[in-house]
């Protein structure tokens, strides 16, 4: 539900709803387990980046202010994992807008195929792409890994 919250363009909270949405936040955080901790916290990690109030003109407080201290924002193998995910996904996003499937069959295939499988298939393909469209998916393939290394040393620094 928050996410369609920030989806609809609405992150910008007044400050009772802004501390309602950072308590739920806090709350998740320190109650999971273990077990469930990265889990947790990868689907708040892009809320708390979106979620904000106006403390005055000019001065925007976001929701990661107020949970920065948890652990799991300290633990390499959640911003590793994390990032290894949204550059998998971004990679199959890329094979499968390029695929020459009907926009049903790619709806249906999105959701069974992982980024192995798909790669997998490319690799038996590669040979029959001409030289520029290899070129191309190198580059995007590339620019993706890049930029989402760029996102997340952003991500880690906040």
């Amino acid at each position: 539900e928050l996410n369609l919250h920030v989806q609809q363009n609405r992150a910008v909270l007044d400050h009772q709803q802004f501390d309602f949405v950072v308590r739920m936040m806090n709350c998740c955080l320190q109650d999971c387990t273990a077990m469930d901790e990265h889990g947790i916290a990868a689907a708040l990690l892009p809320l708390v980046t979106a979620f904000c109030r106006k403390l005055s003109p000019g001065i925007t407080q976001f929701a990661y202010s107020c949970v920065q201290e948890h652990v799991v924002w300290t633990n390499i193998q959640f911003w590793e994992s994390m990032f290894y995910s949204d550059v998998q996904n971004h990679i199959r996003a890329l094979y499968l807008e390029n695929s020459e499937d009907s926009q049903e069959i790619m709806d249906e295939m999105q959701e069974e195929r992982s980024a192995l499988e798909i790669a997998s298939e490319q690799r038996r393909l590669w040979p029959t792409f001409a030289k520029e469209k290899q070129q191309e998916l190198v580059q995007k393939e590339e620019s993706t890994v890049f930029s989402q290394a760029i996102h997340y040393a952003n991500r880690m620094s906040y």
